[in-house]
């Protein structure tokens, strides 16, 4: 498709006019033409939308130069070319100089088409810079409009690194002008404690070509130093070359000292939390203390009234055994035929009260020890299953199925063996007592995120709710023969290991003593743990 072209020529030989029209067909175009011969019809014609200006360089009442400069005069930006047959080479030189875009001669036409293509190029390469540039130039007037106006410093630098432009407001708030900050000069005013370090980072990022921010203190007008939050990003055209940088800086004075006074009032409220703190721990521990020796005066003060209890215990078997040393000593002073019957009777009953007098003694040197334990971090489930071999042959005796649960993988807790041992042993025993015709003792173990508990369980004839009120007070027996210590004894001991022991009961359907014990913070994460039957022979 032919290109449109509005052409005005300046030529008195129609038939020449003819030949330009013609190589410019040739070249592509789809002219529109008009031609003139006289200074008065070249200026009707010279008008906005001429695409090309051709001319012959000499007419009889016009020549090319005179119609060059009254195009010139006009301010017209329309490429200008000479097509005549007289013009010499200096002469085309000359008026090349003066504007002509450029000359041909009228008998090498055939360079017409290839010119004036050329010249529309450079004609549209030009305008498109000037625009450009026209453009740049508004652009860059309206960015120092709004950098004028800003509210913060705004500063600019070239490819070198050095400052090419710094707002009013930079230079109102250094108290300097535009030529003492350009280049480096804008260091002189950085402290000199962060001068060093700003300038390393400013120069790490203009050879990274990556924006950075920084904080440094600025001397301001009155030669105060105020610190300053400095933002920086890299100018790069769209061709990728970096064209400098471009950034902002605002005044963070009032945030550093805010900063400031918050970092102290923080090192002040720790170090007052670090004596509060101190102090707790020494009220804690003389808390601690206090309850210990209180837990022990009041011990010992159980242990007193338990003596004078436990002495009147101790004359029964005592004055039981003395009467039958004294018929034992008459029945062998005057034997007769029935003494040795007499002998065994009196003998037996001597011995089952020595049995008493021992028991009496060994749960009051119980009692008296419970203070006295140190305990030792362990796996407690293991401990009972081991211990549990020993209460078998016991179960098995009397007809008793014994069965484990939930002791594996238990959890550790700090305990001292053999007194938790005998804890345990008691109320296995109790259970053992409370079912004489057989039946199911169970020994589980559970835990929750703090405690393990151990619970024996049995099938017995249970504890009656008026027997329950009164069942950890010492010296209280529902057993003929009982030293009335032995749950009180499990209970002191379980208190000295820092838990509880509680106790469910139902008539007619069994007892649940339950015994919580803290675990030490080595414990570890909980495991399943399946019951654990031992295989008892049951009888009936």
């Amino acid at each position: 498709m032919a290109t449109p072209l509005n052409v005005l020529i300046v030529e008195d030989r129609p038939a020449d006019a003819a030949l330009m029209v013609h190589e410019l067909r040739r070249a592509g175009f789809d002219p529109v033409w008009r031609r003139v011969e006289t200074e008065e019809d070249y200026l009707a014609h010279l008008q906005a939308g001429l695409d090309v200006i051709l001319a012959d360089y000499t007419l009889p009442q016009f020549d090319a130069l005179r119609a060059l400069q009254l195009l010139q005069e006009r301010g017209g930006d329309i490429p200008f070319l000479i097509v005549s047959a007289t013009i010499g080479e200096e002469l085309a030189v000359s008026a090349m100089r003066q504007g002509v875009a450029d000359y041909l001669l009228k008998d090498r036409l055939a360079r017409l088409g290839p010119a004036v293509i050329r010249v529309l190029q450079e004609v549209a390469e030009r305008r498109a810079r000037q625009q450009a540039e026209t453009a740049l130039r508004a652009s860059e007037a309206r960015f120092r409009t709004l950098a004028e106006a800003a509210p913060v410093l705004l500063w600019m630098a070239g490819e070198d690194m050095g400052c090419t432009y710094c707002n009013q407001r930079w230079l109102e708030f250094t108290g300097r002008t535009m030529e003492q900050e350009l280049g480096y000069g804008w260091v002189n005013n950085v402290h000199p404690d962060d001068s060093g370090a700003c300038l390393d980072l400013y120069n790490t990022a203009f050879v990274a070509r990556q924006p950075f921010e920084t904080e440094y203190r600025l001397r301001r007008a009155d030669g105060v130093y105020r610190w300053v939050l400095d933002r920086g990003v890299p100018l790069v055209t769209p061709e990728g070359h970096l064209a400098g940088y471009i950034g902002s800086a605002i005044d963070i004075t009032i945030r550093k000292e805010a900063e400031h006074i918050l970092q102290q009032t923080q090192a002040e409220l720790e170090q007052l939390v670090a004596a509060r703190t101190a102090a707790l721990h020494h009220e804690m521990a003389e808390r601690q203390r206090l309850e210990q020796e209180a837990q022990r005066a009041q011990h010992f003060a159980m242990l007193g009234r338990l003596t004078a209890g436990v002495s009147h215990e101790i004359r029964n078997p005592l004055g039981a055994i003395f009467l039958h040393v004294d018929l034992l000593q008459e029945v062998l002073r005057e034997p007769s035929p029935e003494s040795p019957g007499e002998i065994a009777e009196t003998l037996a009953e001597i011995q089952t009260n020595l049995r008493r007098l021992d028991d009496l003694v060994q749960d009051y040197l119980s009692l008296v020890r419970v203070t006295q334990i140190e305990r030792t971090p362990g796996e407690v489930g293991a401990a009972v299953q081991a211990w549990a071999r020993e209460w078998q042959e016991h179960a098995t005796a009397r007809a008793v199925t014994l069965r484990l649960e939930g002791l594996e993988h238990l959890g550790i807790v700090a305990f001292h063996e053999s007194t938790l041992r005998r804890a345990l042993l008691n109320l296995v025993q109790n259970a053992l007592d409370a079912m004489p015709g057989g039946g199911t003792l169970i020994v589980a173990g559970c835990r929750t995120a703090t405690h393990v508990q151990l619970q024996v369980r049995d099938t017995g004839s249970g504890i009656s709710a008026h027997q329950l009120a009164q069942i950890f007070e010492p010296l209280y027996t529902t057993k003929p023969g009982g030293t009335g210590l032995g749950l009180y004894i499990v209970q002191q001991i379980v208190a000295a290991h820092g838990g509880q022991v509680t106790v469910e009961s139902v008539e007619g359907q069994g007892t649940t003593f339950i015994l919580t014990l803290p675990q030490t913070p080595e414990a570890p994460p909980p495991a399943a743990t399946p019951p654990v039957a031992l295989k008892t022979p049951t009888s009936s």
